[in-house]
């Protein structure tokens, strides 16, 4: 058992940087979103909430946003979001932060199942199984005000809840690998050559390394032992430290190429998120974020809020081992206290700073903040943040305030039996789901199992370019016909062109809308063809008027396929919808 908690133990540390980066995802996700909220998320968009609702939506599945359809209340959710996300980042009651970040998160995705993507499935599992782990333990507001840190010393932690996430990281590369099945992975090594042919996707560079068939080869043979083997290492007895530093890394630069040469939206972002989780003590030990110079703090023992701030500091500024003692206690401080009404901060040489300077100083003490620091250190903004000062500390009664909800309470690690008994019952049904998508098999999930996964969103298929790559690529042309008679382009501003365009990853504003068109093209969604058509004329029609109105237009793809001899094959112009804005 012991060996077991050593190979699943996780860094405190670690899940902290993991839950600062996850809370920094969702808001980047809710920018990216928010582009086109109106067009994506409300009843004015390609999906009302009444077609989703009767033609398509699952009986197991939730959506806060299908409360109201107007842009401004999905505006107040996704703005709801963000202040979770900003609370997630920050530490305070972690544990509710997480699961309500969870349930917005899965709200949303719900609301819009045509623009999702395997990122968006990698990044609501690991959220949901971060609900299981402390990940507010250290660095945050959480850790700040625990009054029982001198029992929660130890860094490494385990639970079912580090199991859940190990194996639910490992299962996405193993199974992904397990299912690319298809000769062009297996025999001639070409999968990544087609893949790289997919203009859609690919990125300047990719288009470079394109050209190296060769080259192509011997990485796809690599990525297929990579996803395979390695996350197996997992499992490695002896060298913990060294063999998952190395994987950390490994699988960060795996992502970094995958994002360099394909656009494929959130999925390495997100996934490099979820390896920081994995970060050993070793990586701790030998990056430091402060000087090691020695710093006394003292505050004023009669103002809780006073308190409050110098926890703060010692947490976030990473000055835990700065001696800290009251005011009051010491005759130079204690005048201090009666001329300046501030804090101190005493540096090794006995030098005492008060008011910004003294923040101003800790903040170049850190490795992390001195850029900030060295910045904020100018006469006009130390100038600016001495008088900040100087109003918040002649109003600590009413800033006492803003900090009351904030309370000291014992910080509690050791997971329930009933939290350990859900982990492992999800992840048996997490287990049992993924082995049922293998083709090698006839195996198929129980019911009860299928149904807790479609509920939590917990199931999944990691089929990322398997059993092979695409092969047929192409774009849309929308031409459209005027009252008038006039011929306009309504591809998202393109203009009518029936040659292949010199950049076609250019075309879509977003990986959302790219991957919304190429949903829209397969048989398994056409029935949503009639409700972009509608949207599209009721976009155009509400900016034109009269003759200049959109009377009817039609959707082609223009299919190329991609040959490995790089020969030229005939495009090919295929009819995906025809539309007519005022039939009844």
């Amino acid at each position: 058992m012991n060996k077991i908690k050593e190979i699943f133990s996780l860094d405190l540390r670690s899940l902290a940087l993991f839950r600062i980066l996850l809370g920094a995802v969702i808001i980047w996700d809710l920018i990216l979103r928010a582009i086109y909220l109106r067009d994506h998320y409300t009843d004015l968009g390609v999906l009302p909430r009444g077609i989703l609702i009767d033609k398509f939506m699952n009986t197991w599945s939730f959506s806060i946003h299908l409360m109201n359809g107007q842009t401004y209340f999905q505006a107040i959710l996704f703005l709801i979001t963000a202040a979770i996300a900003i609370l997630l980042i920050l530490g305070y009651k972690t544990k509710l932060m997480t699961i309500l970040s969870w349930i917005f998160l899965v709200s949303l995705q719900n609301r819009n199942f045509m623009v999702l993507q395997g990122g968006d499935t990698v990044f609501r599992t690991i959220l949901f199984w971060a609900i299981f782990l402390p990940i507010g333990a250290r660095y945050s507001i959480d850790y700040a005000l625990s009054s029982n840190k001198d029992e929660n010393k130890d860094n490494n932690y385990f639970s079912m809840g580090a199991v859940a996430l190990t194996f639910q990281l490992a299962v996405i590369y193993i199974f992904n690998a397990l299912t690319k099945t298809h000769e062009i992975w297996t025999q001639d090594y070409t999968a990544l050559w087609y893949a790289l042919q997919i203009d859609q996707l690919v990125l300047p560079l990719g288009k470079v390394l394109r050209e190296f068939p060769v080259i192509c080869k011997i990485l796809t043979f690599g990525t297929l032992i990579f996803e395979l083997f390695v996350p197996m290492l997992f499992l490695a007895p002896i060298f913990k430290n060294y063999i998952r530093l190395g994987l950390v890394i490994s699988f960060w630069l795996f992502h970094i190429g995958i994002a360099s040469t394909l656009n494929v939206g959130l999925f390495p972002f997100i996934c490099m998120v979820a390896w920081t989780a994995f970060l050993p003590p070793l990586f701790w030990e030998r990056f430091t974020f402060h000087k090691n110079s020695e710093v006394q703090i003292f505050y004023d023992k009669d103002c809780g809020f006073c308190k409050k701030m110098v926890l703060f500091v010692q947490t976030f500024l990473f000055q835990e081992k700065a001696k800290v003692g009251y005011l009051q206690d010491n005759k130079d401080t204690s005048k201090i206290l009666k001329e300046e009404n501030s804090w101190v901060v005493k540096k090794a040489d006995g030098t005492n700073l008060l008011r910004f300077d003294a923040i101003i100083y800790l903040l170049k003490e850190s490795k992390i903040y001195y850029f900030v620091g060295n910045f904020f250190g100018k006469k006009l903004f130390n100038n600016i943040g001495n008088l900040t000062y100087k109003d918040i500390a002649d109003n600590r009664i009413i800033m006492s305030k803003f900090t009351a909800p904030m309370i000291y309470r014992e910080m509690k690690l050791k997971p329930s039996k009933f939290a350990t008994f859900l982990v492992s019952y999800l992840l048996i049904g997490v287990a049992l789901h993924n082995y049922s998508t293998l083709k090698s098999n006839d195996y198929k999930t129980p019911k009860f199992i299928t149904n807790t996964n479609l509920l939590l969103r917990l199931s999944q298929n990691w089929k990322m370019f398997a059993p092979k790559p695409l092969r047929n690529d192409g774009w849309f042309n929308i031409p459209g016909k005027l009252k008038n008679g006039k011929e306009v382009s309504l591809f998202l501003g393109n203009d009518i062109s029936w040659t292949k365009p010199a950049d076609i990853e250019d075309m879509y504003p977003t990986q959302r809308w790219r991957k919304y068109m190429m949903n829209m093209r397969t048989k398994k969604y056409k029935k949503q063809r009639l409700y972009f058509g509608k949207w599209l004329c009721r976009i155009w029609n509400r900016e034109h008027k009269g003759e200049e109105q959109l009377d009817s237009f039609n959707i082609y793809f223009m299919l190329e396929k991609s040959q490995l001899d790089m020969s030229k094959v005939p495009i090919k112009k295929i009819q995906v919808w025809n539309h007519n804005c005022f039939a009844k």
